[in-house]
């Protein structure tokens, strides 16, 4: 599977696919009404709203999904690996800004990934800078991320980490001065990251 460009909120993408269906949604997204008006839906979060299952109960709730949908978050704080071993049944959509957009991941049991593109380098600036969450949706953003991806498609590397984070590093880092952030964010989103599968 490739990349498909269709914009638009992945909930109402998949809402056909998920009517009448046992659907859990791992992170609390913002306009789940309507998909949760269609399937017998639950929500599992770390920092649980009203309504809402506290993220242990995946233990006990995702082997009875039909439909999972799982956040990118789920790389950085490492939880990735179990929910998958818990949805192997189940169809496994990832959504979400943090998604990595990367085909690698179809290997790995999912589904779909929809996440974020910037398309409008100034005006997610300014939706980040405003702490403006429909306005962040609606810049989009690629650059980057999808130049990054397309090296690795054409395994212009050794497949090791090392040299993974020398490509990331030269794709995302156009200031010497960010090279130690950029080190810090690396080092933070990959330690102890188990492998996949």
């Amino acid at each position: 599977p490739g990349i498909n460009r269709m914009p638009g909120d992945a909930f109402k993408f998949f809402l056909a696919e998920a009517t009448g269906k046992k659907v859990a949604v791992i992170g609390h997204f913002p306009g789940l009404r309507m998909l949760r008006q269609h399937c017998d839906m639950c929500i599992l979060e770390r920092n649980p709203q009203p309504g809402d299952l506290p993220d242990a109960a995946a233990e006990y709730v995702l082997p009875e999904q039909d439909i999972v949908f799982v956040t990118g978050t789920t790389f950085i704080n490492k939880t990735i690996t179990r929910l998958l071993e818990l949805t192997r049944k189940a169809k496994v959509f990832m959504v979400g800004p943090s998604t990595p957009m990367h085909p690698l991941l179809f290997r790995h049991g999912f589904a779909s990934l929809s996440g974020l593109v910037v398309e409008n380098a100034a005006g997610m600036a300014r939706a980040l800078k405003d702490n403006n969450c429909e306005a962040i949706f609606a810049s989009g953003g690629l650059k980057e991320h999808l130049l990054l991806l397309e090296a690795l498609d054409a395994q212009v590397i050794e497949p090791t980490p090392e040299a993974f984070y020398f490509l990331a590093r030269a794709t995302y880092v156009k200031d010497e001065g960010l090279l130690d952030r950029f080190d810090q964010v690396f080092g933070k989103v990959f330690k102890g990251l188990e492998t996949v599968g």
